[in-house]
Formats: C-alpha cells, sequence, structure tokens
C-alpha cells in the first residue's frame, strides 16, 4: 500500500488515538509489538520529555507509518528522537498517545488495559533480563565511551564558557560512572544522600526520587513495575547434552512449569540461544617482582650495544630482584651487586601473547637513584634524569628516585612485538660515595575492552531460538548454529493461559567444542562443479526468455562413505550459499550423488527433464565466479567440511570454463588443481560417473601416445618438454612425469604442467616443462604410473 499525501496518518494518531477506542481499532492503527519495545526503553533510561497533546507533536517526534493490508494509513511505529533528557534528571512523565490509549490518562495511577498491559509488561520483564543488567548496560557504554575518549576534551573545550546556557560539562568519566549510578545504584547512601532520577512529579511513586527508582536505581524501577504474583516461576535451565558442549551435540533441560494460578494452565515455552561477549579492559601481569635478570656490574662503560635485541649477555651475571647494593627504603637485596660504582646495567626477558589486544603497558619501577629502560634497544622512560640529559656509564642521575614507593611510567605498546621482548635497565647512582644502590620492577598490561575491529554481541540477539511450543517439552536440542569457539549463552521462559510469561532463566553460559564431524570428513566431497556454463542456446531462450549463463550453474556433492549421513547440519558459506535443511532430501546415501542449481527451471530444460529430478535438492543463492573463487561446505556454523579455490587457468582445467565441461573432483581433498579434471559427459555429467572403469592394465587405460621429449627455447634459455596424450577420465590412474640425470634417481618435482589441449573426444595433450633451463645436453625422462 501507498503513503498517504494528506498526513491523516499522522492527524489520525494525535486527534484520535484515545482511550475511547477498541481494542481492534488500536491495533489497526499501532505495531504495539515495535511501541511495546520502543516504551520499555523509554522507561530504562527514563526518556518521558513527551505528553499527549497536539501541539508538541507538531515538532521534535518521529513517526513511521508501516504499509498495512488493512489499514491506508498505515499503522504507527514511533522511533526514537532527541534523548538528551534521559538517564537522569529531565521533564515530562513519558506519557504518549499510545501509551495514554491503553494505559489511560491517570498518569500518578495508570490502569493496564487487558492484554495490551500483559504484552507491554512482558516485554519490560523480558528486556529487563536480556538488557538492562550491569554486564549488558557496561557492554554498551564503555566501548562507545573509549572511541570517544581522546574527542572529549576538544569538544569540552568548544563549550565551555560559552556564553548560551549554564550546562556544566565534566570530564567522560564521571558521566559514564553517572549513568551506571542511575541504572543500578540510585541514592548515595555513602555521601551526601544525593539522589540520582530527576524529581517528584505526577508519576507513579515508584518511578519518584523518594521511591524504587531513586533508592535503588532504574532497574529496581522496572522489576517493581512489572512485579505480579500471579507469574508462572522462573524455570530453572540445565545442561543436557554431549561433553565438551560439541556444536553438534548441545541439548538443554528445561525444570517442570509452575504456577501460582493452579495446575493445568501451560500455555507454552520458548527457549532461545545467543552469543554473548565478555569486556576485556583487564590487568594482564607480564613481569612479576622477583624476576631473574642478567646484570654487569664490573664498572666498564658497555655503550649502547647491550640494550639491544641481539645482544649476547650469556657473559653476564644472573641474579633475582631486588638486585644493588645497600638497602633501598629498608629492602633488602635479594641479589648484592659490586657497590660504589655510577652505573650497573640489567637485561630481562619477557614474552607477550595477543599483542592485538593490549592497549598500553605500565611499568613499576622503585630505583635508588636514577635509571634509564628501554625496550628492544627503544628508550621508554627515564626516572631521576632530565629529558634532555645525555646519559653515560659515568654520568650520575640528576636526582633521587622515588626511593620510598613505586613509580608508574605508562608505555606505548608499539615498542613491543608479538612473541619475546627485551627489557633493559640501566641504573645509576647519585653520588660514588652512596652507600646504596638498586631496583625493583614489575610490568603489567592493560587490554582493549574489545578486540580490533570486533563489534560485541548482545544477548538480546539470538542465535537459535525455538518459538513458542506450545506443548511442554522438558529437553531441547538445538541445531549446529554455534560457532566453535565463541561464547554462547542458553534460557529458557514459560507462559501461562492468562498469557503471563516469566522471567527467563538464568542463563547457562558455555563456550561452543568442535563438532564430531569425522563421518563427514571422511564421506562428503564437493564432486562436480559447472562454475562457467555454456550461455543459453536460442531454442531455450525461446523457452524463457529471461535466463542468463548463470542459471546453468551447479554444484554436486557426493558420498563416498560407507553409510549415510544427514544432509540437516550442511551448509554451503563461501561461493555459493545453500542451508540444507532447506533442501528436498534430509539424507545422503553411500556413493549418492546430489546436486544444487542455481535455477531449477533452467537446469531442467538444459538437461532435458520433465520434472526435477529427486537428486535435485533446491536453488542456491549466489552465483559462482567464472574467474576463480573460494566455495566452502560446512558444518554448521562454519565449520569445514570441504573447500575448494577453484580457478579458470592452469595449472586447472581450462575446459571447464565456458566450454560445457564441469569441474570433476578426481582425488584429494580438492584443494589442488590435481585433484580435478574436466568431465567428458554431456553438460558437465550431473549426478552420474564419467569416469573410465580401469581393466587391468594401466598403459592402456591411462595414455593414448607414448610420450615426446623436446627442446625450446624461451628468452635465450633453453627447457626441456615432454607431452603426451592421455584418457581424461581415467581416474584411477596416477601420471608423474619424472627427470634424472643419471637414470637412477627420479624426480617429479622437475616439471611443472605448462599446457593441456583438450580433443574432440575423451583425451587431451599434456605438455609439461623444465622448471629452469637445461644445464647439459644429456637428460632423462619418463612417465610413472600408479593405481589409485
Amino acid at each position: 500500500a501507498e503513503s498517504v499525501a494528506n498526513a491523516s496518518d499522522f492527524s489520525t494518531i494525535i486527534n484520535q488515538l484515545t482511550p475511547a477506542r477498541d481494542d481492534n481499532w488500536l491495533r489497526e492503527q499501532v505495531n504495539w509489538d515495535s511501541w511495546n519495545r520502543y516504551h520499555a526503553v523509554v522507561d530504562m533510561i527514563r526518556h518521558y520529555d513527551v505528553r499527549p497533546n497536539r501541539g508538541e507533536h507538531l515538532k521534535n517526534r518521529a513517526y513511521y507509518f508501516e504499509p498495512s493490508a488493512t489499514n491506508p494509513r498505515g499503522r504507527l511505529n514511533v522511533l526514537p528522537w532527541d534523548s538528551d533528557t534521559s538517564w537522569g534528571p529531565n521533564w515530562n512523565d513519558g506519557m504518549d498517545f499510545p501509551k495514554q490509549a491503553i494505559f489511560g490518562s491517570n498518569q500518578t495511577n495508570p490502569v493496564p488495559r487487558g492484554d495490551f498491559g500483559l504484552e507491554y509488561f512482558n516485554t519490560v520483564r523480558e528486556m529487563r533480563d536480556l538488557v538492562w543488567t550491569e554486564e549488558q548496560i557496561s557492554l554498551m557504554i564503555d566501548p562507545l565511551a573509549a572511541k570517544i575518549d581522546q574527542l572529549v576534551p576538544a569538544d569540552r573545550a568548544r563549550w565551555l564558557g560559552s556564553p548560551n546556557g549554564s550546562q556544566n560539562y565534566p570530564p567522560i568519566e564521571p558521566r559514564v560512572a553517572d549513568m551506571k549510578k542511575f541504572a543500578f545504584i540510585g541514592r548515595d547512601r555513602e555521601g551526601s544522600g544525593e539522589i540520582w532520577t530527576g524529581g517528584n512529579n505526577t508519576m507513579p511513586s515508584i518511578s519518584q526520587d523518594n521511591g524504587a527508582s531513586g533508592d535503588f536505581g532504574r532497574d529496581a524501577y522496572l522489576d517493581a513495575l512489572v512485579a505480579d504474583a500471579s507469574l508462572p516461576a522462573k524455570p530453572e535451565i540445565t545442561y543436557s547434552g554431549d561433553a565438551g558442549f560439541p556444536q553438534d551435540g548441545l541439548s538443554f533441560t528445561s525444570s517442570d512449569f509452575s504456577d501460582p494460578q493452579g495446575a493445568n494452565t501451560f500455555q507454552s515455552m520458548e527457549w532461545r540461544l545467543a552469543e554473548v561477549t565478555s569486556l576485556g579492559g583487564g590487568v594482564r601481569e607480564i613481569m612479576a617482582p622477583g624476576r631473574i635478570w642478567s646484570y654487569q656490574d664490573n664498572n666498564i662503560d658497555e655503550g649502547v650495544a647491550w640494550r639491544e635485541v641481539d645482544f649476547d649477555d650469556s657473559g653476564w651475571k644472573n641474579g633475582t630482584a631486588p638486585l644493588g647494593f645497600g638497602r633501598v627504603n629498608g629492602i633488602n637485596m635479594a641479589t648484592t651487586i659490586t657497590s660504589r660504582i655510577p652505573t650497573a646495567y640489567f637485561r630481562t626477558t619477557v614474552n607477550v601473547n595477543d599483542l592485538d589486544l593490549i592497549e598500553g603497558f605500565l611499568f613499576k619501577l622503585l630505583v635508588d637513584d636514577g635509571a634509564v629502560v628501554y625496550v628492544n634497544g627503544q628508550e621508554a622512560f627515564r626516572d631521576g634524569f632530565d629529558p634532555d640529559t645525555v646519559v653515560g656509564h659515568d654520568v650520575l642521575s640528576d636526582s633521587s628516585g622515588n626511593e620510598s614507593d613505586f613509580d608508574e611510567f605508562e608505555v606505548n605498546p608499539d615498542l613491543f612485538v608479538e612473541g619475546e621482548n627485551v627489557i633493559a635497565i640501566e641504573v645509576h647512582n647519585t653520588s660514588l660515595g652512596s652507600n646504596d644502590m638498586g631496583f625493583e620492577m614489575s610490568l603489567d598490561a592493560q587490554e582493549v575492552l574489545l578486540p580490533p575491529g570486533e563489534n560485541p554481541s548482545f544477548e538480546w540477539t539470538t542465535t537459535w531460538e525455538s518459538g513458542e511450543l506450545t506443548t511442554f517439552k522438558a529437553e531441547v536440542g538445538v541445531p549446529s548454529v554455534a560457532r566453535v569457539g565463541l561464547t554462547y549463552r542458553a534460557r529458557v521462559r514459560h507462559e501461562d493461559t492468562t498469557g503471563r510469561w516469566s522471567n527467563w532463566s538464568e542463563p547457562l553460559e558455555f563456550m561452543v567444542g568442535k563438532p564430531s564431524i569425522q563421518s563427514f570428513l571422511d564421506g562428503m566431497v564437493i564432486s562436480k562443479i559447472m562454475y562457467h556454463p555454456l550461455p543459453p542456446s536460442a531454442s531455450e531462450l525461446a523457452a524463457i526468455p529471461s535466463l542468463k549463463e548463470g542459471d546453468f550453474e551447479w554444484i554436486e556433492i557426493m558420498n563416498i562413505g560407507a553409510g549415510g549421513l544427514d544432509l540437516s547440519n550442511l551448509r554451503f558459506t563461501k561461493g555459493i550459499e545453500f542451508d540444507f535443511v532447506n533442501g528436498s532430501k534430509s539424507t545422503i546415501a553411500a556413493g549418492e550423488r546430489l546436486l544444487v542449481v542455481a535455477n531449477v527451471e533452467a537446469f531442467n530444460l538444459r538437461h532435458g527433464f520433465a520434472n526435477t529430478p529427486d537428486f535435485v535438492l533446491g536453488e542456491f543463492s549466489n552465483r559462482l565466479s567464472n574467474g576463480g573463487e573460494r566455495v566452502k561446505l560446512s558444518f554448521g556454523a562454519g565449520t569445514l567440511v570441504r573447500e575448494v579455490s577453484y580457478d579458470d587457468r592452469l595449472p586447472w582445467p581450462e575446459s571447464a570454463d565456458g566450454s560445457g565441461a564441469s569441474l570433476v573432483w578426481v582425488d584429494g581433498f580438492g584443494e589442488m588443481a590435481g585433484d580435478w579434471r574436466p568431465s567428458v559427459g554431456e553438460n558437465g555429467a550431473p549426478a552420474i560417473d564419467d569416469g573410465l572403469p580401469f581393466t587391468g592394465d594401466l598403459n592402456l587405460y591411462a595414455l593414448r601416445s607414448l610420450p615426446e621429449v623436446s627442446v625450446v627455447e624461451s628468452g635465450g634459455e633453453f627447457f626441456a618438454e615432454v607431452s603426451f596424450d592421455r584418457q581424461i577420465n581415467a581416474d584411477r590412474a596416477r601420471i608423474l612425469v619424472q627427470s634424472s640425470a643419471d637414470v637412477e634417481a627420479w624426480s617429479d618435482s622437475q616439471v611443472t604442467k605448462v599446457s593441456e589441449v583438450f580433443g574432440e573426444g575423451e583425451t587431451s595433450r599434456v605438455t609439461f616443462r623444465t622448471n629452469g633451463p637445461i644445464t647439459s645436453t644429456r637428460g632423462f625422462y619418463r612417465l610413472k604410473l600408479q593405481l589409485k
């Protein structure tokens, strides 16, 4: 349906959406599922700057009217608008026209309207379980705050002192803390008694400063809003699948349904699975105090080479920190070095893994008197020396370091490398007459909140959900949709006959293990690929004028194993997209060949089928590249079963590139060009074996000529070539072209196939050339045949 041009959609809402309207009319005008989620967020963040009056709605609103088959004006979806008055002190009470229609005009004591109220409270309850939690809100706020952290000072400088307004613009850290305080803490009981929600007015008491919201935070308000003694009991979930949470063995069990309204009130239940992200940002210990260091204390100037990565310190002494002489702030040295020298040198190595997950390093140094610290030969920081002091062996420190405590120094991660890193430190005295000098050091890494380029996965977004099950199902198996190595949460909830949903169960969190897919690795192959078919003929275009070349593409799979295989967890995930659970068959028998095609109608037309044959499972999406690409057959959510990266150039069969042949798998895993040949059967030979049966004589089976050796010139250099005719579809034979200088030692690694010319029948002329120019007037070449 087209949208109206006279604003009647908008005017109907602001003039007629009132409590006086009946339920059917209300459902025609508003998408209540959308509004319930929208207004749940309004209640969460206290985005209350709205009232149900017509004047305010002439500006500063965002409405979308979705097309409706039964309402020419469409159904209202309310969208977010300016949210500056949220997450704290604000105006008004969040009563928009839809809320007024289903809760009435009494803002202090709103009365929910039948199923509308139940549906809204169910939505709030669900979002409280899955969204409004300290963990999930931190996952939303903290990465965003980190992204703009370095821009905030410039933005503050732009607006501080502005003549308009009296707002205060604090740094971002207290802003983030205030948002979390609003969400989950409320009244400051340890300090001034400040309340952090924003006023007492005509709203329900639980939303006011002196109610649950002000006392405990917005989470307490949401809990009070949806409190209902008639709810079904919150179920418990347990794991009942295979050990190790394998991708193909996940199943879960729910506790029994229980409802305070009595027996026989079960209506439905629902299961869900969601990938979740855990925030990083923790501190990783790289080097603890008490480290063993190599050191040199012979009062000889080591120059600068000693601090480099490749310096050999094997002749130095070794000792445990603290190292030095005398006592530094009462600390006894674990290793005593030579006393009354100006400088001593120290080296150690630390291993750093996952450097991309580190945003900074923090050295903690206690030193008497001064020190310069190097990381992989580069100066990282100095303590007790002025920035412009040129430090040498006989240079005494400009001042004493902090002998009473550890100083902290932040160091850029660019100084470090993945793996082993060299930490070098030269410690200097302030006086040759000093009776103490030494140091102790530790090193920590501050991890990033999220890996670079990774967006957080929120629990609200499901990976899999059961939908509403109207028969109680105590145990459920989850299809193989979860990705190996990622973290997921499973939950379950129950609904009673009044339409009340329980809270979601507490989450059961786990990391997905590898599936047991050996039977697929042993049995399933991508057996043919028709990636560049012949273009449509005149007769084909006459039958279906819209046909294109790509409509005739197809891929064949084959089960070469000993038993049948279940296809329901297989899918093509690269090159083309096809989920076998949607195919016309759910299993593949031993020895069976099945196809997925680009266009069923085109396939049937070209191959002469009046009806779609049983071996065609369905249509895939996307198209195969004529120039070559990667095709991946996966189990579940991306676990590799087979993968092919084909090409349209040698050593791949060139006759499969637009000449009517398909690529046919012959041997191996299918990753190499030598694992494939062109088809010899008509139109790529779908669903048939066009290989030549072996009859007992390899030479007669595989070869159609004797080899011929020639010498060719290229670029002023001479190469040997070996050419022969072969039977294209002699799949049981392996032909090796071997060379030798003495007829004793033979190698098949000195030549490469440079051409293959296909004849009219089932033969081709193959030419191999030496990898490098020949350097001797004598050489020997042969063909070696092996039976596969």
